[in-house]
């Protein structure tokens, strides 16, 4: 048998390749895609929340951007790597945000590459905090042998993750002559 290039599938022709149907699915299923852990800045002094129209930069906790399952039998390697490729942040009310990363952590003079501005405080919902869906998404290739054999057919399934946020207002009076 051949590939789409003329290439002999040397996996699909050995009858001692104990996956040679589901390679790259037994290799896949190795894998383990990690919830993603939203952290965000500004944050109210005791380290929840932020604040109507103020932009609030968003990042991973911890993010993992490269993964690797293997499945071997003596002489063949099927290897799936999935990659980090973005990030989706919803919340009630709000505009759905997309990010091509994991955000940048917030620090002073560094830039927001993933960020999100409330328009209501979370009392606007009924409740005191806002649910913050993050909702990381992967990218899977493989290998056989060292070979590139490119995307596997099933893509790692989104993994998503809720944060109750509190989103407050903050009211300014200003008095006196300018």
């Amino acid at each position: 048998m051949h590939d789409a290039d003329g290439r002999q599938d040397a996996a699909r022709d050995d009858p001692h390749c104990a996956a040679r149907d589901n390679r790259d699915h037994t290799a896949f299923n190795s894998l383990s895609t990690p919830r993603p852990q939203l952290d965000w800045n500004p944050k109210l002094k005791d380290g929840q929340g932020t604040f109507v129209n103020l932009q609030t930069w968003c990042w991973l906790d911890n993010p993992v951007r490269t993964l690797a399952g293997q499945a071997s039998v003596p002489g063949q390697e099927a290897t799936v790597t999935a990659t980090f490729k973005g990030m989706g942040i919803s919340a009630p009310g709000e505009d759905d945000v997309s990010c091509p990363d994991t955000g940048t952590p917030y620090a002073p003079g560094a830039r927001a590459t993933c960020s999100m501005a409330f328009s209501q405080a979370s009392s606007r919902l009924g409740t005191q905090t806002t649910p913050v869906k993050v909702t990381s998404r992967w990218f899977a290739t493989w290998t056989y042998n060292g070979a590139d054999r490119g995307a596997i057919d099933t893509q790692p399934a989104p993994r998503t993750t809720t944060t109750d946020n509190q989103v407050n207002e903050v009211q300014t009076l200003v008095t006196g002559a300018r």
